[in-house]
């Protein structure tokens, strides 16, 4: 259990994320590629979900397996292998989740800004085109 408690619980997380991928996707932008062989769009959507979720997963097993090696130290791990362990202060995250945001907003609108708004529409899908129309 010191092992597969945490690497089962940071696999969910990221399988969470993995599946946003998966709905995500846009797989007809693979048939505008040259050679590109006849296949069902959700046999691409399965193809293009496989090397990220396999990627993680190994991933997750070195962290998991090495991070007390290497001295670093998770809250959910150390309670999912039964350590006393309190939760940090959130502020510290936080201030850098919403400076980080920040920066790539504006990061985002200084592309745009350099292209003179001359790009495509499909340029800048979802949030980034929200922000760079702003």
């Amino acid at each position: 259990m010191f092992f597969m408690k945490p690497f089962a619980a940071w696999c969910a997380l990221g399988l969470i994320g993995i599946a946003a991928l998966a709905v995500s996707i846009d797989v007809s932008l693979f048939a505008s590629l040259p050679d590109t062989p006849d296949v069902p769009a959700e046999t691409l959507r399965l193809l293009v979900v496989v090397q990220p979720a396999v990627l993680m997963v190994v991933g997750v097993a070195l962290g998991v397996g090495l991070s007390r090696r290497v001295g670093l130290r998770s809250w959910l791990t150390a309670r999912l292998r039964g350590e006393n362990a309190r939760f940090p202060s959130p502020w510290m995250p936080l201030v850098a989740g919403v400076i980080g945001g920040i920066l790539v907003a504006q990061g985002d609108l200084l592309f745009f800004r350099l292209y003179d708004g001359d790009m495509p529409a499909n340029t800048l899908p979802g949030p980034a085109g929200a922000v760079a129309a702003l």
